[in-house]
């Protein structure tokens, strides 16, 4: 500025001053700190980098991939196959401390500990499932109650958790491949529900990714359920007995009300057999759920289960 007036402007790390001077006299945002030598120059040079240059750095830096190993993924099978064989492996950890934690909850446990002592002084561990404000025979029934709801779920984790080491072995396998007889993209598997659950019964195969099944008997019911994934629909008749027919699908595969009623006709079919004339223009009420919310009856021979959570679909029988 004129007549020896200055504006200085300091930059740092984590901040910044500014100092006017006039003459003799200052003023400053900041208290004004003695400046030091900079430090030595470097001989390093430092090539020209495009912004996408000096991002794809960064991330390396950070110890990310970001879109460059996502890039490689796409056009190299072997790191496509390896990022997916990670994420299922992590998938995996996640789903053993879920069943984990699932199995260490002692419902049944303290019930049975209820029905036998008839009091609600539960040893201190126990303490949390048991609410000393309500009546024993309600204790009781809270117990047992959830520990159905337990088993139900640890049975569908259990579920998961087959599919999942099914997958990771399918992908250590196909890491043995030669990278030229790898897909770069990963093939939707075909579903053989018969044959993969060395069951007998009768197939209705959708399109590849629907395929509902019926078993002939109550094993292969029970074989049937325990192959079946968590996602996968369960069907019967509703206080019939009969078929159990499970609706295997992909994962991301929508499955609309119109596919449920072709199935549920197929099955109907299978039900009554030569008698179905006999329950022409009747509405069958037929229930409806995922898999992960059925759980088999210990030592049934029959081939009943347990479930919730479920629809309720009506079906006519045509005329």
């Amino acid at each position: 500025f004129s007549g020896g007036q200055t504006l200085e402007i300091r930059l740092f790390p984590h901040g910044a001053n500014v100092i006017a001077r006039a003459g003799e006299k200052s003023v400053s945002f900041a208290k004004v700190e003695e400046l030091t030598a900079p430090p030595p120059a470097t001989s390093e040079v430092l090539l020209n980098r495009d912004l996408d240059a000096l991002r794809e750095e960064w991330l390396r830096l950070r110890g990310g991939g970001g879109s460059g190993r996502k890039k490689n993924a796409q056009s190299d099978p072997v790191a496509r196959v390896r990022m997916e064989l990670e994420r299922k492996e992590k998938a995996l950890r996640k789903v053993d401390e879920e069943l984990q934690r699932k199995s260490d909850l002692p419902w049944r446990v303290v019930g049975e500990w209820l029905k036998e002592k008839q009091a609600l002084d539960v040893p201190e561990e126990w303490i949390p499932f048991v609410d000393k404000r309500r009546k024993l025979a309600w204790n009781i029934d809270q117990c047992f109650g959830k520990a159905r709801d337990v088993e139900g779920k640890i049975f569908g984790t259990e579920q998961r958790r087959r599919l999942l080491l099914e997958e990771i072995e399918g992908l250590k396998r196909e890491l043995e491949k030669p990278p030229g007889e790898m897909s770069i993209k990963p093939k939707t598997p075909s579903l053989q529900p018969l044959k993969d659950s060395e069951a007998s019964g009768r197939t209705l195969r959708i399109n590849e990714e629907l395929v509902a099944v019926a078993g002939k008997n109550a094993a292969d019911n029970l074989k049937l359920l325990r192959k079946a994934r968590a996602w996968d629909y369960w069907l019967h008749l509703q206080d019939q007995p009969g078929s159990h027919v499970i609706l295997f699908r992909n994962k991301s595969t929508t499955v609309s009300d119109a596919v449920l009623r072709q199935v549920i006709g197929w099955f109907v079919k299978i039900q009554f057999g030569k008698k179905i004339s006999d329950y022409a223009g009747d509405k069958l009420r037929v229930i409806v759920t995922e898999c992960r919310h059925v759980r088999p009856i210990k030592g049934d021979r029959l081939g009943r289960v347990n479930y919730q959570d479920e629809r309720i679909l009506i079906y006519q029988v045509p005329t």
